[in-house]
This record gives structure tokens, C-alpha cells and sequence, in this order.
């Protein structure tokens, strides 16, 4: 287990190396306050969550999908070039090793993106929800802000 967490550790030193990994964080930490300033909506608190919540997750979505393309094509052609995977097979690891520390390190940064992005815009609704009125408020809160549970109906009555 430590030749692959040795092998995810490189890999997310060398993608916080790339700039892409910059632009990307910049793209996204600008898309939860500029996307307000373009969604329209009837004027409802809810319909704007709803919009805001899609359309952000939408975005973040695809910036997460091209992140993680480009950090595995880049991780693996970097290894070749800098003939570092010669080095990392000459070693006592199996490739089955190399793939799954690639695929945890591309993994780890993934979900460091999509945490601060769920995390601002949760911020950004909440942020947005104190300038309403309180009816208003409350009901974003209770319609679409919530955890929604499976209820199954009780049949001992019946």
C-alpha cells in the first residue's frame, strides 16, 4: 500500500506543478459569484437555487471532467518523457500499482475541487438567502435546500 500512496503522492505534486491546475481552481472559484450576475429566473427564491444549483454544478462538472483528462493524459506522457516510468518499473512495483496511484492521485485532486466548489456555492446560496425575506427564506430552505429521505408508506393500518 505505500508503493501506491508513494505513487499518488507524485502524482498530485505533479499536477499542482501544471498550470492548468491554476486555471482551473481560478474558473471555478469565479463561476459561483459570476453566475448569479447571468441566470434568469421568475423572481421566485427557489426557482433561483434551483437554477443556480444546476447550472453551477453543470459548469464545475465539466471543468472537473477536463481537469481529470488532462492530468491523466499529461501524467502518463510526463512519465515517458522524463523517463521516470522506466525508473518506477526498474523498482519493485507492479503496473497494476502505477495505475491505481495514478488513478487515486487524479482522484484526490478531483475531489479537493469538487469539495470547494460544493462548498462556495452552498456559501454563495447561503449568502444570497440573507437579503430575502424571511418567507421566502424559509421556504428555499424547506423546498430546496434539504436532504430529501425515502418515506414508504405504513400498511399495518390497511
Amino acid at each position: 500500500m505505500s508503493r501506491i500512496s508513494a505513487i499518488a503522492k507524485l502524482t498530485i505534486r505533479a499536477g499542482i506543478r501544471q498550470k492548468l491546475f491554476l486555471w482551473i481552481g481560478l474558473l471555478l472559484g469565479s463561476l459561483v459569484f459570476l453566475l448569479p450576475l447571468f441566470i434568469e429566473h421568475d423572481g421566485s427564491a427557489q426557482m433561483y437555487a434551483r437554477l443556480f444549483i444546476t447550472y453551477s454544478m453543470g459548469v464545475c462538472s465539466g471543468f472537473l471532467t477536463l481537469l481529470v483528462l488532462w492530468l491523466s493524459c499529461s501524467s502518463i506522457a510526463q512519465e515517458f518523457e522524463e523517463c521516470r516510468i522506466q525508473m518506477l518499473f526498474a523498482k519493485p512495483v507492479a503496473a497494476w500499482q502505477v495505475w491505481v496511484g495514478k488513478w487515486l492521485g487524479i482522484m484526490f485532486i478531483s475531489f479537493v475541487f469538487l469539495s470547494f466548489s460544493g462548498i462556495a456555492i452552498y456559501g454563495a446560496l447561503q449568502w444570497h438567502a440573507r437579503g430575502l425575506d424571511p418567507s421566502e427564506s424559509d421556504a428555499m430552505r424547506r423546498e430546496v435546500m434539504v436532504a430529501r429521505e425515502a418515506v414508504s408508506e405504513d400498511i399495518s393500518g390497511v
